[in-house]
């Protein structure tokens, strides 16, 4: 009963982390122009931002926390944001249907890491006041927590498999071309001459 009241409450906490309204400033918007100029893009900084919002919204707090740390830091910081949403629209025009494999991912990332940080929450709080609740609270999220970084790892490892099989096959096609060139090298030869020569049109 205690495992499923509290995964209960942790999911309603969870939900209103993801939901929490983390400003716009100007400055942050500064930076992504800087950014924008600085890759050639045209990307408004409107849609970086509800993207994130959406599917990682610690990521932004995170560059807000940078940012005020040291703005060198912060730029530093959405740059590497930016790449990913630039990637992330590519794929999404692209290949839609690996678009939303990376987004399920996303969001499975997004969940990993709020779990982290909620069990480094409770172990703070132990240290000073250790009670069996939250002992049991911290059993349930790290078992919770080992079973979301298993599935993630084997997801990755699928992807990174489909892509392996991709590029073998590839690879494959590529040293049949070259095999077959090799072979008709005379050929080749003789009839590119032939085209230059005027011989052939």
């Amino acid at each position: 009963m205690l495992r499923i009241s509290f995964l209960i409450l942790f999911l309603g906490s969870f939900l209103l982390f993801s939901s929490e309204k983390l400003e716009p400033t100007i400055a942050l918007q500064l930076q992504w122009q800087q950014i924008m100029e600085k890759k050639g893009g045209s990307v408004e900084f409107a849609d970086f931002w509800d993207f994130n919002m959406k599917y990682s919204p610690d990521l932004l707090e995170e560059w807000a926390a940078k940012n005020k740390e040291e703005k060198k830091l912060g730029l530093l910081y959405l740059d590497e944001l930016a790449e990913n949403y630039l990637f992330y629209m590519r794929l999404k025009r692209m290949y839609p249907e690996e678009y939303q494999s990376r987004i399920q991912m996303i969001r499975d990332e997004f969940e990993i890491r709020a779990l982290g940080r909620k069990i480094v929450g409770l172990k703070k709080e132990s240290v000073e006041n250790k009670t069996p609740e939250k002992t049991a609270q911290l059993t349930v999220l790290t078992t919770l927590l080992k079973k979301k970084l298993k599935r993630s790892f084997e997801q990755s490892q699928q992807r990174q498999h489909v892509e392996l099989i991709r590029l073998e096959n590839e690879m494959s096609q590529l040293k049949k071309l070259y095999i077959n060139r090799q072979k008709n090298k005379k050929f080749i030869l003789n009839q590119r001459f032939d085209i230059l020569c005027g011989n052939k049109k």
